[in-house]
């Protein structure tokens, strides 16, 4: 389950190594994920939370949504980026990497073995809220060797709570954000083991299904 010592040495040990996206990524570009510094852990919370807001002068994005092939044996990634002001792709903004023992079930609890394969799908649902959908609902993953989700908070901006000035309680929220799960539409956001980094403003948490993710506090 995620939140315990195995969970958190995992993640400490990704954030502090540069992984190439091997094999097939998906269609947009294949890319190498950051080491992300000054990471901070973050406590498990299931309180009511708020979605954190993309900054009206954010970049527009470049995808909102991609799919790829998940394989057993083989380590796969989607990515979602912000646009360059040229028009290509930017910054990523959203990235789950699939290894090649995360896959466990099929949705109707077939487990994989050697050589099965499942497409994934990663959609933005909200132009505003750091917001997002994995299909197909139900995937599970190993939970000794998970997906790992990774989030950029970047377009949010230095105003976080949106009041139109940037102060201490913009610091304080920072300090809170975190990783929320919602099983199902219209279920409650619960908040799940990730690892902060305020340098390069992401978020990086192991996931054992799909569902809907979202970055708040």
């Amino acid at each position: 389950m995620l939140g315990t010592s195995n969970t958190r040495w995992r993640l400490a040990a990704v954030l502090g190594t540069l992984l190439l996206a091997g094999g097939c990524t998906d269609a947009v570009a294949p890319g190498i994920r950051p080491a992300l510094k000054s990471a901070k852990h973050l406590s498990i919370n299931s309180s009511s939370p708020t979605i954190l807001q993309l900054d009206p002068g954010a970049p527009p994005l470049f995808n909102n949504g991609v799919s790829f092939w998940a394989k057993v044996g083989a380590q796969r990634s989607g990515k979602i980026y912000f646009q360059k002001k040229s028009g290509g792709p930017g910054k990523v903004y959203a990235e789950l990497q699939v290894d090649g023992n995360s896959l466990r079930a099929r949705p109707d609890g077939t487990p994989f073995v050697a050589g099965d394969s499942v497409l994934i799908t990663m959609t933005v649902l909200s132009m505003t809220d750091i917001l997002f959908e994995f299909a197909p609902s139900g995937l599970t993953f190993n939970s000794t060797n998970p997906a790992t989700l990774v989030l950029d908070y970047s377009g949010a901006g230095a105003d976080l709570n949106k009041d139109g000035v940037v102060d201490d309680e913009d610091q304080a929220i920072e300090q809170q954000l975190g990783i929320y799960r919602q099983a199902t539409p219209g279920a409650p956001f619960v908040r799940i083991m990730s690892i902060r980094s305020m340098t390069k403003k992401k978020l990086m948490a192991d996931v054992g299904g799909f569902s809907r993710y979202a970055i708040a506090y």
